[in-house]
């Protein structure tokens, strides 16, 4: 019987499998739509919405408790391990309360703006490119899109959350979370920034002597 690592092995394994989930969702929500008549199309979306939520944290918790590796080996290391489980319970407080999307929305955006970098940065390091001026230019433009967003308007929208009277007190104590563990990887950053710099400037001091 084939498993689910050796069918994403295979060529286009990746889109079948997105497809196949996106078919079986959407099959599902019709499903409901039919046998749940009485209730809006918004009821069944938000209903499918939920249980998704919870199968996909289901999912994510048995692969990396279960069938490993285990997160707090992995070389992210445990502020990255908070970072996930904050976003978590983030999203998971917006379904349930029903309230804060706005909210919700723009920290999900302001955390995913850099990520694009940060995997570009593990493919180059992957290809053994990791000393190229792609490379630097690359982790130089992550620090610098991740330090603005999160440190700007980042800040600017941890502060409206925590002074707004509409905002119920246990969304604001997730937005304190994820605000801290952004400051937290924020610094992480400068001092890899800084000591990659300091190691650059030190290569290229060598390679002048040798000229």
């Amino acid at each position: 019987m084939p498993t689910a690592e050796s069918i994403l092995s295979t060529p286009g394994g990746v889109a079948s499998a997105v497809i196949g989930c996106f078919l079986c969702w959407s099959i599902f929500y019709y499903t409901l739509c039919i046998i749940n008549g009485r209730k809006s199309f918004q009821w069944n979306c938000r209903l499918v919405t939920l249980i998704h939520a919870f199968v996909s944290v289901f999912l994510a918790c048995y692969s990396a408790f279960v069938v490993g590796p285990l997160p707090f080996n992995y070389t992210e290391g445990r502020v990255m391990v908070v970072h996930h489980l904050v976003s978590i319970y983030g999203l998971l407080l917006g379904l349930v309360l029903g309230e804060s999307g706005a909210e919700i929305t723009a920290t999900l955006a302001g955390s995913e703006v850099s990520n694009p970098l940060l995997q570009l940065r593990w493919f180059l390091y992957e290809l053994n490119l990791q000393h190229t001026k792609l490379a630097r230019i690359n982790e130089f433009t992550f620090g610098l899109t991740f330090l603005v967003v999160r440190l700007g308007p980042g800040t600017a929208l941890c502060y409206c959350t925590l002074s707004s009277t509409n905002v119920q007190l246990s969304v604001k104590a997730a937005g304190i979370a994820f605000y801290a563990v952004s400051i937290s990887m924020a610094w992480q950053i400068i001092w890899f920034l800084k000591r990659k710099h300091t190691a650059v400037r030190e290569i290229e001091h060598v390679n002048d002597k040798m000229k």
